[in-house]
Formats: structure tokens, sequence, C-alpha cells
């Protein structure tokens, strides 16, 4: 990551974990963020570094994105999640629940952070929330993305002679929704931002 990182002289790279903070100074940062990971961490951990290095009303930002959606194929969601379910609860890491509650298991220590602020986009229940990310992929480009799934690769270790479910859903899904070769697809996920602000 840090090879493939943007070079700018403003900014400078370090390595760490999420819970030991230790080269940055008490009361010296204004934002903290964690971005797709902290349902990885420490969560108690990384709350007590994060109010440690962050100066007075500093920020703590927290998001992460769950399930993909198609905005012209509602259907779409609850197949592949029921395709997941069924397909990879057993290679399924029991972190990656946090993010299916979309992080409200975590509990903000009150005597550290006040005013904390949830905005959750589930596609369905939050329709005055808007996507945190949108973009457009072809279906190669979407099978792609299914194989990064730490869960998908977990289950190939384990079945490495396996035909692939992937490509079966796929194949599944292009032939209920009638996709052509050069479908565009129109892309949104299920997203949670948490705010909160560092007490005084």
């Amino acid at each position: 990551m840090l090879q493939n990182a943007i070079k700018n002289p403003d900014i400078t790279y370090s390595i760490s974990s999420a819970e030991d903070l230790s080269q940055f100074s008490s009361n010296s940062i204004d934002l903290v963020t964690a971005a797709q990971s902290a349902h990885w961490f420490n969560i108690t951990e990384f709350f007590k570094e994060s109010f440690r290095v962050l100066k007075p009303q500093g920020t703590l930002a927290i998001w992460a994105y769950g399930q993909n959606i198609l905005r012209d194929y509602p259907d779409f969601k609850h197949l592949t999640k029921k395709f997941v379910e069924d397909e990879f609860r057993t290679y399924w890491s029991k972190e990656l629940d946090t993010i299916g509650n979309f992080y409200r298991d975590f509990k903000f220590p009150e005597e550290m952070f006040q005013t904390v602020k949830w905005e959750i986009y589930d596609g369905e229940e939050t329709p005055d929330a808007e996507p945190l990310f949108i973009t457009e992929w072809t279906i190669p480009r979407l099978v792609k993305y299914f194989k990064t799934w730490s869960f998908y690769k977990n289950y190939l270790t384990a079945n490495p002679n396996s035909p692939d479910p992937i490509d079966k859903h796929i194949a599944d899904l292009t032939q209920l929704f009638g996709w052509k070769d050069n479908e565009v697809l129109q892309i949104h996920w299920q997203s949670v931002l948490i705010l909160a602000e560092k007490r005084s």
C-alpha cells in the first residue's frame, strides 16, 4: 500500500496498529479516521488511543461499506445476500457481522466522546440518506470485486477443486436479468459513517 500511495510532500506515511498510536503525541491530531477497518480492531483500545492523540474537540470518523446494490435491479441485493449466506457462511469471519449491523455494536465511551452522529444508508429503510459510494461497472468488473471477498478466498483455500460459486452466481443473475455482455451496471453500496467529537 505504501509503494502505491500517492506521493506528496505534504503527506507523511507511516505504519502502526490501530491500538498503538504511540508514534503520535497526545492532543496533537485534528482527525482520526478508520476506513473499512474498524471491525478488525480491538475497538476499546482504539477508542482510548484515538482519545489520547486527538486535540480537544478533534474528530474521530469511522466509515465502512456493506453490500452493494444495483439501482436498476432491486432483487439483486436479496439474491446476493442469500447466495453469500448459503455458500460462504462457514468461511465468514465473525468481525464482518459488525459491518452487517452498520457498526451499531460500537459503544462510544461517554467520558471520551460527545456529539456522536451516525449516518446509515441501507438502500431500503433509510430513504433520507444518500449513498456514500456510487459508480458504474461492467459485469466483469463486478465479478472482480466479488472475488476480493475474504470469505470467498477462504472458500477457495478449503475447496480448491470445486466449481467457482461466484461464476455460477453471476451466470444465474445474467440469465435472470437478461444482462448483455456489454451491460453497464449502476452500483451503490450500503454504508455507515460515524463522527464523534473528543470531549474536552
